[in-house]
């Protein structure tokens, strides 16, 4: 695909993903012509929200930093949580970066060659917000001394 095919679609699929945000009726910032950032209150944590449109691999990108870092003395009982979350899901996935304990909700759709629909944007935000939300305050309580065994209770 060439360059010029390679940005009309990244305009048209960043075009299609604003209209499917005010289609929610949702807030959100234009952070640049190829990210948008947006935050909902979901049941308990705030959730902060950034999909870029990565036009050179043809991928909407959707990030959703939980807004805590995992304590070190954590870390090996949030790898076990994160995989066994990660199991449960069919799309996404929650990454823990061990050097910062930083953890992080993604989800990567790839629209190579295609016309990804307003349709299928809302759906990926709207299952984003609603496992980063189930999952999110778990994942907190994991960090401030929930056991591994409680936690494994809690999400089964």
């Amino acid at each position: 695909m060439s360059n010029s095919n390679q940005t009309e679609l990244a305009h048209k699929v960043y075009n299609s993903l604003c209209a499917a945000i005010e289609e929610l009726n949702w807030k959100y910032n234009k952070v640049d012509s190829t990210r948008i950032s947006f935050e909902v209150r979901g049941d308990d944590l705030p959730m902060s929200f950034i999909i870029k449109i990565d036009e050179d691999r043809q991928l909407v990108r959707l990030f959703s930093p939980l807004p805590f870092k995992i304590k070190e003395d954590k870390m090996a009982e949030a790898c076990v949580a994160v995989c066994t979350v990660n199991y449960k899901l069919t799309i996404g996935s929650f990454s823990l970066d061990i050097s910062d304990g930083t953890l992080v909700f993604r989800v990567t759709n790839s629209f190579r060659s295609s016309v990804i629909s307003e349709e299928l944007l809302e759906h990926i935000i709207n299952y984003s917000c609603a496992f980063v939300d189930k999952y999110n305050d778990k994942f907190l309580m994991l960090n401030s001394g929930l056991s591994l065994a409680d936690f494994l209770k809690a999400i089964d």
